[in-house]
């Protein structure tokens, strides 16, 4: 460590975007050019910055596209767990549980998630497939959130805040 670099008094929560692949078309998106893209950070590059840092970091929450689409994602989440136990946590669309299915470190990933948080913004299936435009997004958020559920995993809704989402009648479906 750099003896000039002042020591954090409080430890870091992190807020990550591992890439910014995204498999759904959410007509709300702030960035739907950059997902195109499909960028993600260099492993080597994750991996050093944890290496540094670990005894500043209190928890990390990967948010800002969908990192289960990556790869990298899933190599970072075991490492950080298994070298340091730093608490994570991953918001996502929903695509935890079907692309979890069939991985052989399935088990070691979900007991690596201390949170999810899934977006689910309308309690009826068809308008939040179209607010997400992606015809699997109610089911795959639905699947993510019972998965979970049964793994123990403290597990939050995340609700785009717009007239729509936010009306009584949804928000108590």
């Amino acid at each position: 460590m750099n003896p000039s670099f002042p020591v954090p008094s409080t430890k870091w929560k992190i807020g990550w975007g591992v890439t910014d692949q995204c498999n759904m078309g959410c007509r709300f998106c702030y960035s739907s050019r950059v997902r195109r893209n499909g960028q993600t950070l260099p492993l080597e590059i994750l991996k050093a910055f944890i290496d540094r840092n670990n005894r500043f970091i209190e928890s990390i929450n990967y948010g800002t596209g969908e990192n289960t689409l990556s790869a990298i994602w899933y190599e970072l989440l075991l490492y950080i767990q298994r070298i340091y136990g730093i608490p994570q946590a991953l918001t996502t669309n929903g695509s935890l549980a079907p692309l979890v299915e069939g991985n052989p470190d399935r088990e070691t990933i979900l007991a690596s998630l201390a949170e999810v948080d899934v977006s689910l913004d309308f309690a009826d299936p068809q308008k939040h497939c179209a607010l997400r435009r992606h015809e699997k997004a109610y089911q795959w958020a639905l699947d993510t959130i019972k998965l979970c559920r049964e793994r123990g995993i403290q597990t939050t809704i995340v609700v785009l805040g717009i007239d729509e989402t936010l009306a009584i009648d949804n928000l108590r479906g």
